[in-house]
């Protein structure tokens, strides 16, 4: 049994545990109703805290990258045959050489059609030598190894050059995530020199690391959450404050709007994850992409959650004379806990 999977079972099992033993003689619960019963609140902070551990355990059982399973052509002479009459090679459809790879594990894999003056048969021998230029992010090191390439005539007016890409190989190389441009070039004497530009976008692909974050998100988003609803009481209030303590977070998340606001912003910080990691193609290039997604991440639950709170208070408005007053003479809401829960 994975270690990560041992210590997720024992994050539930001591939420359990806590939950059973810290009753309402430890801790006062903030909801009318709740003495004397066990602080079930620990389960509920248990599982982000076990689905982290789980995903921690997948992180390390991901296959490794694929491997392309055509080796690179080496340019050289094709074996006899007649020349080709022909002014030119045209790329048939420029967006073939534009290749995404995103989090998949690869290889990448395009097929880049030539389109050339028709010949009366197809030319022999179909094959024809291509070789590989070159394949860089930016101003890093050239990584063409990771390119392999061949073509061969696919009808008498079209030539189609395969190019496979791989994400790394063991003891060789690796490819980082982020947009690559290479180039591979037709060398065959029969035909004019033609160079074909490419281009392939990378993303991180090891995503339970990055589910990672959510989990933890939605661990601290709730303690924050209860933090802002637990804020001072105005100094008309003599409503008492449930004091500060990881027993007292536990108890507001057993209430149902503790509970629901927990997830409504889980799922808004869920749809900060499919549409920010998910939906890029370069994301995990740079150490920002990771400090941007976690703060969107965490954004969107505060936002989701104290807006849930915030429909409910307006909703199911407290009875007249519960709670200070304010300024204006109305119900200051945020002094009774009894209308936030």
């Amino acid at each position: 049994m994975q270690p990560y999977l041992v210590l997720a079972v024992a994050a539930l099992l001591g939420g359990l545990a806590l939950s059973v033993r810290v009753s309402s003689s430890k801790a006062r619960p903030p909801t009318k109703g709740s003495r004397g019963q066990h602080n079930w609140g620990f389960v509920v902070l248990a599982v982000p805290v076990a689905f982290a551990l789980y995903l921690g355990s997948l992180s390390t059982t991901m296959p490794g990258a694929g491997t392309c399973t055509v080796d690179a052509t080496t340019p050289g002479v094709p074996a006899g045959g007649p020349a080709i009459a022909t002014k030119s090679l045209k790329i048939k459809d420029p967006a073939a050489t534009r290749i995404s790879l995103g989090s998949d594990k690869g290889p990448a894999n395009a097929a880049i059609v030539l389109e050339m003056d028709p010949q009366k048969t197809l030319p022999s021998p179909r094959q024809v030598p291509v070789g590989v230029d070159s394949l860089r992010r930016g101003d890093n090191p050239d990584v063409s190894v990771a390119v392999s390439t061949h073509a061969a005539f696919t009808t008498s007016s079209n030539l189609t050059v395969w190019i496979c890409i791989e994400r790394g190989r063991a003891g060789s190389f690796a490819l980082d995530p982020g947009e690559y441009a290479g180039s591979v070039t037709v060398v065959d004497p029969r035909l004019p020199a033609t160079t074909i530009p490419f281009s392939i976008t990378l993303s991180y692909t090891n995503w339970p690391v990055v589910l990672i974050c959510w989990s933890l998100v939605v661990l601290v988003g709730a303690g924050y959450v209860f933090v802002i609803r637990n804020e001072p009481a105005s100094p008309t209030s003599t409503v008492d404050r449930a004091p500060l303590s990881i027993a007292e977070v536990a108890w507001f998340m057993t209430s149902p709007l503790g509970l629901a606001s927990a997830v409504t912003g889980g799922a808004a910080a869920l749809g900060v994850y499919a549409s920010s990691y998910l939906g890029s193609a370069t994301w995990g290039a740079s150490t920002s992409d990771w400090l941007t997604l976690t703060g969107a991440m965490f954004g969107a639950f505060v936002t989701a959650s104290t807006a849930f709170r915030f429909a409910n208070v307006v909703s199911n408005p407290p009875p007249s004379g519960s709670g200070g007053t304010g300024a204006t003479g109305g119900t200051d809401l945020a002094a009774d806990p009894a209308v936030l829960t």
